[in-house]
């Protein structure tokens, strides 16, 4: 046996869990899926016989959240490239993050409003 030095490994694609065999996807499922593959939310709505959804509704956050884990995943595995010596993983990284630093920050969200005073009889 050697002490040899670690050697780097590909990037490993995350797993999603996968439905029981037979079991088919469910609708927020396949949106989510869908949406990890960068498609329109009309796109998905076409592909799945579904209806316009509204914005904050089950079915935008299953779409939002997978658009946004497969953004994540991208972005690890290229800051993994990127400190393992990739050149061009390091400067999309740097370049990334610099878009990200440009961003407004967000608007604040409104006080809530006090309900009005009751009048005394």
């Amino acid at each position: 046996m050697t002490d040899a030095p670690e050697q780097p490994t590909e990037p490993q694609e995350a797993q999603e869990p996968a439905p029981e065999p037979g079991e088919a996807p469910t609708t927020l499922e396949s949106i989510e899926r869908l949406g990890s593959l960068q498609m329109k939310p009309n796109e998905v709505q076409l592909v799945l016989g579904l209806e316009p959804w509204e914005d904050g509704s089950d079915q935008w956050k299953a779409y939002h959240k997978g658009r946004l884990q497969a953004v994540a995943q991208v972005r690890d595995a290229m800051r993994r490239s990127a400190l393992q010596g990739s050149a061009p993983s390091q400067a999309k990284f740097l370049e990334t993050a610099e878009r990200v630093d440009r961003l407004p920050p967000p608007a604040p969200k409104p006080a809530p409003q006090p309900d009005p005073p009751r009048r005394r009889r």
